[in-house]
């Protein structure tokens, strides 16, 4: 059974409390009490774990069994860990950086032919401040391409236009580009995999428990760019506002040694999440708050780039099969049978996440763009 946390102990964001006189807080989109303002302090280790993820690559048992635990505590506790001894080769992680780099220094007329906006689905080139998270004006300082799962042609997912599904919109320029990213993308696919068989130990279930769920999931990755930004106005006009990922975990890459990720705790702060070289960082999302029960909680999080410097990162947002129901499992249901989320469709979930965020309609952009 799912124990639930000691509050006490609870180093995530409390998502029912009320602000205090104490700290400054806003509501988002959401009604979600976030922190407002732009103070960080430097983060504290015993908030941000580094879990050693070998013992899930061999066969020792009593490894995976410590291993487990310490994934467990963070995923109650803080919601967001670093991950060494992850697998992926350091040479993908830097072949696609370098990529990056020469995709987003090309003319912006040169992004723009495979825009978000012009292309079907979720794939495609997202100017600066293109992501609006619902707001009337503004939007996020940053911009990316963006990328799903890459299915033939002859797929059905693909033949029936499924959403999230569309075929990936590919620049010209540059040269490898392409190549680049559907191999970072693949090595995800993989390292999540093994996620999943990890989380499902950490909530005692089958190790493969998951797996039948992701045959072909709702993989979203995201090659983002953040111009440094001397001075913010607001806790809004920053690279990413404060916000909680949709699917059910996220692993980011980081760049180099660009500190600009930022977590809030159940302290109610702002907590600065430094790259450490050859780790990811992985935070919980909300599906997979919802199928827990709030057991494992995902964390409010942004990014302020006020380096001096610009700055890349490679979120990679993994969540499960479009049709998968997600309610809570039955590892995690409470004593009294009162749980705290309506039973959901993952990708309709995702959906209106993502629609909130951009201010239009996916689907509909999609019979737009291919009409």
């Amino acid at each position: 059974m799912c124990i639930p946390a000691d509050p006490a102990s609870n180093q995530n964001l409390k998502k029912e409390s009320e602000p205090t006189m104490e700290t400054p807080k806003r509501q988002d989109q959401y009604g979600r009490w976030v922190t407002a303002g732009l103070t960080v302090r430097d983060a504290n280790f015993s908030e941000l774990p580094v879990i050693d993820f070998s013992a899930m690559h061999g066969n020792d048992e009593t490894a995976k069994a410590a291993l487990v635990e310490e994934l467990r505590k963070a995923c109650v506790n803080v919601g967001f860990f670093y991950l060494k001894n992850h697998g992926v080769p350091q040479a993908v992680v830097d072949r696609t950086f370098v990529k990056g780099k020469e995709f987003f220094t090309l003319p912006l007329g040169d992004k723009m032919t495979v825009a978000k906006a012009k292309t079907p689905g979720y794939g495609g080139y997202s100017p600066l401040q293109e992501i609006t998270g619902g707001r009337r004006t503004g939007g996020s300082l940053m911009e990316g391409f963006n990328m799903n799962l890459d299915l033939p042609a002859n797929d059905p997912f693909v033949v029936s236009a499924k959403p999230l599904y569309n075929p990936n919109s590919w620049p010209a320029q540059p040269e490898g580009f392409r190549d680049a990213m559907l191999d970072y993308f693949t090595a995800m696919l993989d390292l999540g995999k093994k996620m999943f068989r990890a989380l499902a130990l950490a909530l005692n279930l089958p190790e493969d428990y998951f797996l039948p769920m992701v045959q072909k999931p709702i993989a979203l990755m995201r090659l983002n760019h953040y111009p440094h930004q001397a001075w913010p106005k607001d806790d809004l006009s920053i690279g990413t506002p404060a916000h909680t990922d949709y699917e059910c975990f996220t692993i980011l890459c980081q760049q180099g040694d660009i500190t600009a990720l930022q977590v809030q705790n159940g302290r109610e702060e702002w907590v600065s999440v430094p790259p450490i070289p050859g780790t990811f960082i992985v935070n919980i999302a909300d599906q997979m708050t919802r199928w827990t029960n709030e057991y494992f909680r995902s964390s409010m999080h942004r990014v302020v780039n006020q380096s001096g410097r610009d700055r890349m990162s490679i979120p990679f947002f993994y969540g499960t099969d479009y049709d998968t129901p997600i309610s809570v499992l039955d590892s995690c249901m409470p004593a009294d049978g009162k749980v705290k989320y309506e039973p959901v469709v993952a990708g309709e979930y995702i959906m209106s996440r993502i629609n909130g965020v951009y201010g239009y309609d996916l689907s509909k952009k999609k019979q737009a763009a291919t009409s």
